[in-house]
């Protein structure tokens, strides 16, 4: 079952067949109920549907097993409060000045730039799935040994990689590609 949509019409195209898709958790189908939307706030405090929550329906003793899946637009990041766009502000900026918190101030406007360390701690959690997708990861060169932290030069060289092969838009087309979150 693909969890990542190009566009609202598409998930709700996918969602009116949902029946005949199994459930990720049980295996069993025609038991997927559509149960609510996904929502995230923007910095104006207005709602904007990201998403759409599943439910794996035991009522009525049809054997579900009660889980609930969430499906989302290719640009939303799951489990985070900024959008995919601001993600790939931050990659490149990160690869062009190779500066943490310049990067981070860029893509989200904050002074504080401590997120920006997780966000990439985060990325450098996920580097092996990354060089994994890559059609043809080359071998890694000294491009990027003049980083400020020596021990990102893997993840320099494989976010240039992957943004030369996705292109600009590197983490919505990553989530929409490969089906996984790009963190």
């Amino acid at each position: 079952m693909p969890k990542f949509f190009d566009t609202l019409d598409n998930l709700c195209r996918f969602l009116s067949q949902i029946n005949q898709e199994k459930c990720p958790t049980c295996q069993n189908t025609n038991l997927l109920v559509p149960h609510s939307w996904v929502y995230k706030y923007s910095s104006s405090h207005q709602r904007h549907i990201v998403g759409k929550r599943l439910w794996c329906s035991p009522r009525y003793q049809r054997g579900g097993c009660g889980a609930s899946h969430r499906l989302y637009l290719r640009f939303a990041l799951p489990g985070l409060c900024y959008l995919a766009a601001q993600l790939t502000i931050f990659v490149t900026a990160f690869l062009t000045t190779r500066s943490v918190p310049k990067a981070y101030q860029q893509a989200t406007g904050a002074t504080e730039s401590r997120n920006g360390y997780r966000w990439l701690a985060r990325i450098k959690f996920r580097v092996s799935d990354y060089r994994t997708a890559l059609a043809k990861p080359t071998t890694l060169t000294t491009s990027f040994s003049g980083a400020q932290f020596p021990q990102y030069q893997v993840v320099l060289e494989t976010l240039s990689q992957l943004k030369g092969e996705l292109g600009e838009n590197i983490c919505e087309a990553f989530q929409l590609r490969f089906q996984k979150s790009f963190f």
